[in-house]
């Protein structure tokens, strides 16, 4: 089955007028589907930088990654400078009733409170201790009702209404029923030709 994956990238002004920016990148593993029930691992990763001021280091940033309300917490204590820095990932398994589609909402937060330059920065950026600047991305995957095939029927069952011996008549009326048959995941089996 597919997989997704996406990413979110915003950027905000301190008031040094520095811009930091946080990207989330996530994705998920191929869904498996049990009975009625989809599963996926979905998987997200927080990266930081900053522009062309000096880099930071020997610092602690508290972070985090929620995914579908499951939230992991992590210290940073690497540089932050003018590239991309990973800074924590986070996985967790989704189960879903497999009929239905399934929105995962995913945030993240960076805050070196040692450093106002570089305090309060999270996903979605609104949020930004100090002014917004752009956002892209989306900070919602999506994951679509699974279908499974139907299958033919194992068996089928012929009764006569009426009459008699081993041989039915043209003008006799029967019954046919199968049984075995599966339907698929998100619907009911109607007919078989």
């Amino acid at each position: 089955m597919a997989t997704v994956t996406g990413s979110f990238v915003a950027s905000g002004r301190n008031p040094s007028v520095e811009i930091q920016q946080l990207r989330l990148v996530y994705s998920n593993t191929s869904i498996t589907v049990s009975g009625t029930t989809a599963s996926t691992t979905v998987s997200a990763t927080l990266s930081v930088k900053r522009d062309s001021y000096g880099p930071s280091y020997g610092l602690t940033a508290a972070c985090y990654i929620t995914i579908n309300g499951n939230k992991k917490t992590a210290n940073y204590t690497d540089t932050v400078d003018t590239s991309w820095r990973t800074v924590m990932s986070h996985s967790v398994k989704v189960s879903y009733t497999a009929s239905s589609d399934k929105t995962i909402s995913l945030g993240a937060g960076f805050n070196m409170s040692s450093n106002s330059k570089l305090k309060g920065l999270v996903l979605p950026a609104s949020s930004y201790a100090y002014g917004t600047g752009t956002q892209s991305g989306s900070l919602s995957l999506k994951l679509a009702k699974q279908i499974t095939k139907c299958s033919a029927p194992t068996s089928v069952t012929l009764t006569r209404n009426s009459g008699s011996g081993s041989t039915i008549l043209p003008n006799e009326t029967i019954k046919i029923s199968w049984s075995g048959a599966k339907s698929y995941l998100s619907g009911l089996l109607q007919n078989y030709k």
